[in-house]
C-alpha cells in the first residue's frame, strides 16, 4: 500500500474527504514523533532506512498540518524531520521546511508574544533550525540574522511567563558557538551542556559534549578534550547512537595523532569506520573515509589515504553533495603535496574555493591557504608560497589555533630561507618549534625540525643537521615525504656530501635515538645556535 500514490490519488478528487487528510496526517505525525526518539538510539539504522523510503509522505503530512496551523501535529514532527535533513546533508529541503512554516507561523503568531502559547514557541524553534541550514549553505549573515530573531521572540515568550523555554535557548548557546572565537564558545557550550544537563536530555548532552571537546581541542587543551570526548563516547554507545559514535570516534582519533599516538589514533579510526559500514549511511561513511585516510596521511601512508579520500568523494558525488566535498579536497591537496603530485594538488584546492562553505569556517580558510602554501613551496614558486602563507598565519593566530599555526609557521620559514631571507626564516621557525615543544603536538615538531636542520647545515652544523633530521625522518610523515625530501632532505645532504661516511651514519643513529621534544626544547635553549636571542 502506497499512501503517497492514495493520497495523491485523494487530491485529485473533488470535494475529497476531510478524514482522508487528516488519518494521514495523524498516522505521519505520530511517526514522525517515533523516528526522533529512533534516530537518537538503537533503532537509529532502521529508522533512517524508514524514513528515506517515507519522507516524502511525512513531508506531506507536514504541510496539511501547517495549513490548517494544527499545532499540536507540528510540534510533534518538527525534530524528526529537521534532524532527518540534517543526518542526510539535505540543508536545502531543511531550510525549504523551516522557511515555510516560519512564514506562515509569524503570521498567525501575535507579536509582541503578550500571551504566548505553542505557536510562538514552533516559530521560535523555526527560526532557530532555519540559522542552522542557512549556516551549513553559506548563508552567513542571513543566517546570523535568523538566529537573533529566534532569541528575540525567546525573550518575550520568557517576560510573558507561562512556559519552559530552558531547551531552546540551550539551543541557541549551541548555535552561537558555531559563531564565536573559541574562548567564547567553550563558555556557551559549558553553559549551553549546564542546561542539558539539568534537563536530563542525554542525546543533546552527548552533542554538546563532542563540540566541547573539540574546542578545547582546538585550544589545545588535548587533555581535557579526550576526557570529555571519552565521557561523550561511553554516553552515545549506553544510547546505541552509532552515527554519535562514528563523530566521537573520529574526535578521539583526532586528538591521538596530535600526540603522535598515532597506532592509537588508527585503531579509533578504523573502528569508526566499521560502524561507518554497518550504519549504511553513505554521509557517515564519507566521514568515516576522510578520518582513516586523514590517520594514513599523518603516518606517511599516501597512497592509502588518497584511496580512502577518493572514495570518500565518490560518495558525495553520488549523493549530490556540492558543499562537504570541500573538507576531503583540502586534505586530499594535502596528501598529493607530500606525494610530489603538486598539479593535481592545486586543481583540488581550486574546487575547495568554489564551495559555498570556504568562507563559512574561518579555520578552513586559513588550512586552505597552509595548504597552498605547501603546494607553491613544493612547486619553488616562492613569492605565491610566502603569499599564501601569509594570509593564513593571522587566520589561526586569531583562532589561537597553535598546532595549526606551528605548521605554517615553518613552511613560512622554509620559504623565507629558500628566498635567501635568513633572519625571517630563523625567526618562524623558532617559533614554530617553540608551538610544537609547548603544546607536545607531533605534527608541529615534524614540519618545524626539517627547517631547523636545514638552517643548521647552512651554518655549517652539518652533523647535527643530520640528526635533527634523522629524528623527524624517524616518523613516516617525514621519511616518505617527496615534499621535505625536496626542500629540506636532499639539500641536508648535499651540504653533508664532503663527510665522510661512517660519520654521516653515526649523526643518523644518533638523531634517531633522541626524544623528539627534549631535542627540540635544546635546539630552543641553543637559539638553534645560530646566534640568536634563546
Amino acid at each position: 500500500w502506497n499512501y503517497l500514490a492514495a493520497w495523491g490519488y485523494a487530491l485529485r478528487q473533488p470535494g475529497a474527504s476531510e478524514a482522508i487528510y487528516d488519518r494521514y496526517c495523524s498516522y505521519y505525525t505520530a511517526a514522525l514523533e517515533q523516528w526522533w526518539l529512533d534516530l537518537k538510539g538503537r533503532r537509529q539504522r532502521p529508522a533512517l532506512a524508514e524514513m528515506k523510503v517515507e519522507i516524502e509522505n511525512a513531508r506531506l503530512a507536514w504541510t496539511w498540518a501547517l495549513e490548517r496551523l494544527q499545532i499540536d501535529r507540528l510540534v510533534r514532527a518538527v525534530d524528526g524531520l529537521v534532524y532527518f535533513y540534517w543526518l542526510c546533508e539535505r540543508s536545502c529541503e531543511g531550510e525549504t521546511l523551516c522557511q515555510q512554516a516560519a512564514e506562515k507561523l509569524s503570521a498567525a503568531v501575535q507579536r509582541p508574544a503578550a500571551a504566548p502559547g505553542e505557536d510562538a514557541w514552533l516559530l521560535a524553534k523555526l527560526i532557530s533550525r532555519l540559522d542552522f541550514f542557512r549556516w551549513w549553505q553559506g548563508y552567513t549573515n542571513q543566517a546570523a540574522y535568523t538566529l537573533a530573531d529566534s532569541l528575540n521572540l525567546l525573550d518575550e515568550i520568557d517576560a510573558a511567563g507561562g512556559m519552559d523555554t530552558r531547551g531552546e535557548h540551550a539551543y541557541i548557546l549551541w548555535r552561537m558557538s558555531w559563531y564565536s572565537n573559541r574562548e567564547d564558545a567553550r563558555c556557551l557550550l559549558e553553559e549551553c551542556l549546564a542546561i542539558y544537563r539539568l534537563a536530563g536530555d542525554l542525546w543533546w548532552i552527548a552533542t554538546v559534549m563532542g563540540d566541547l571537546s573539540l574546542t578545547y581541542h582546538d585550544l589545545s587543551d588535548y587533555e581535557q578534550a579526550w576526557q570529555i570526548e571519552k565521557e561523550c563516547l561511553a554516553l552515545r554507545r549506553s544510547l546505541g547512537d552509532q552515527i554519535g559514535m562514528v563523530d566521537s570516534l573520529w574526535r578521539m582519533s583526532l586528538t591521538a595523532w596530535v600526540q603522535g599516538r598515532l597506532d592509537e589514533s588508527e585503531k579509533l579510526a578504523r573502528e569508526s569506520m566499521e560502524i561507518c559500514r554497518e550504519v549504511e549511511d553513505p554521509s557517515t561513511t564519507a566521514l568515516g573515509c576522510r578520518t582513516l585516510g586523514e590517520i594514513f596521511l599523518r603516518k606517511g601512508d599516501f597512497a592509502a589515504s588518497l584511496a580512502l579520500f577518493n572514495e570518500g568523494l565518490a560518495i558525495y558525488d553520488e549523493m549530490g553533495d556540492e558543499s562537504f566535498p570541500m573538507f576531503i579536497y583540502v586534505i586530499l591537496g594535502e596528501a598529493q603535496a607530500h606525494m610530489g603530485l603538486y598539479d593535481l594538488a592545486l586543481a583540488n584546492l581550486q574546487k575547495a574555493f568554489c564551495s559555498s562553505l570556504t568562507g563559512q569556517y574561518t579555520w578552513w580558510s586559513g588550512y586552505i591557504r597552509y595548504v597552498m602554501g605547501l603546494i607553491y613551496l613544493g612547486m619553488g614558486q616562492l613569492e605565491n608560497a610566502a603569499a599564501e602563507l601569509d594570509q593564513a598565519i593571522p587566520v589561526f593566530r586569531g583562532l589561537k589555533q597553535k598546532d595549526n599555526l606551528s605548521w605554517t609557521l615553518a613552511l613560512a620559514g622554509m620559504a623565507a630561507n629558500a628566498q635567501g631571507r635568513p633572519e625571517p626564516a630563523r625567526a618562524m621557525i623558532m617559533e614554530a618549534l617553540q608551538l610544537g615543544v609547548e603544546i607536545r603536538a607531533l605534527i608541529p615538531m615534524l614540519y618545524s625540525l626539517p627547517g631547523a636542520a636545514l638552517l643548521l647545515a647552512q651554518q655549517g652544523r652539518t652533523e647535527q643537521a643530520l640528526e635533527i633530521y634523522a629524528l623527524a625522518s624517524r616518523y613516516g610523515f617525514v621519511a616518505k615525504s617527496a615534499f621535505f625530501e625536496q626542500v629540506t632532505g636532499s639539500r641536508i645532504a648535499a651540504l653533508a656530501a664532503g663527510l665522510p661516511l661512517e660519520t654521516v651514519q653515526a649523526a643518523q643513529d644518533r638523531g634517531r635515538s633522541l626524544d623528539l621534544f627534549a631535542a627540540g626544547q635544546a635546539l630552543l635553549d641553543q637559539g638553534l645556535d645560530l646566534g640568536l636571542p634563546a
